[in-house]
Parts: structure tokens; sequence; C-alpha cells
């Protein structure tokens, strides 16, 4: 083969590898929308400014920072787990069981164990921060 040839194939396959990484990051997104299920979380906003970051509001979710630990179960500090999530009387998510393997069938999230305390094990918080314009902040935190 010449040697133009094999500079061209190899552009190639670059750009073949260019264009998948993104393709795939917006096609696992779009996936995640179509068929996931919406949940809503109890929230405490703060309204901090960081000079890098700009405006944020901080979220503390309630009813996901702790959950029953499973009889016969250890976990350690900074372990994966799986949150199942359920829906109480008022349409909001909580925690209901926590497990090691992914469920099959509920609605979960991963998170990481913070610590554990007899019957309870504390994780990590699942969302901290949402961005959002600089406008709107003081407009959603008005809101709530």
């Amino acid at each position: 083969m010449k040697k133009t040839t094999i500079i061209f194939t190899l552009f190639c396959c670059l750009a073949a590898v260019h264009l998948f990484v993104p393709i795939s990051m917006i096609a696992r997104q779009e996936t995640t929308l179509r068929t996931g299920q919406q949940f809503r979380f109890r929230t405490q906003p703060v309204d901090p400014y960081d000079a890098f970051r700009g405006r944020y509001v901080a979220l503390r979710v309630a009813g996901t920072e702790k959950a029953p630990l499973p009889e016969g179960t250890k976990l350690k500090t900074y372990q994966k787990v799986y949150a199942v999530l359920k829906e109480d009387n008022e349409g909001f998510a909580k925690i209901a069981s926590i497990s090691t393997a992914r469920p099959k069938t509920d609605a979960y999230i991963q998170t990481r164990v913070s610590y554990t305390t007899g019957k309870e094990v504390h994780l990590r918080q699942l969302f901290t921060r949402f961005y959002m314009e600089e406008k709107l902040a003081p407009a959603a935190e008005a809101a709530y």
C-alpha cells in the first residue's frame, strides 16, 4: 500500500472515533430521557454564589440520605450500592431499600455508602448542585 493510503485510512478511523464518542454520549442521554422513569424529590435549596462557577442552587434532597440496612449485609465505606426508589403518598421519591446487586425490575439510583450505624446505612448525596442561568437562580429560590 502507498503511504498516502495508509495515512488516509488512519485519518478515517480517527474521524470515526471522534464522531462515535459524542454520538454515543448523546444517545445514552436520549435513551434515559425516553425510557427512564421521572421522580420528584423534596429539596431544600441554598442559593450560593461561587466566583469561578457563578450562581447555582445547592440541593439538599430529603429522603435520600439514609436507608434501612438489609439484614446480614456488611457494607464498607464508599462501597457502590443501588438505592431502590419508591414514591410516598404525596408523589415524592424516597429510598425504600438498598442492594449491592443491580435491581432487575425496580427503579434505582447508583450511589455510594458514607457510613453505617446499627440498622441504617447513610448514603452520599444523590444530587448536590443544579446549575442554571444566573438571572433565573433568584427566581427559582423565590419560587421555592
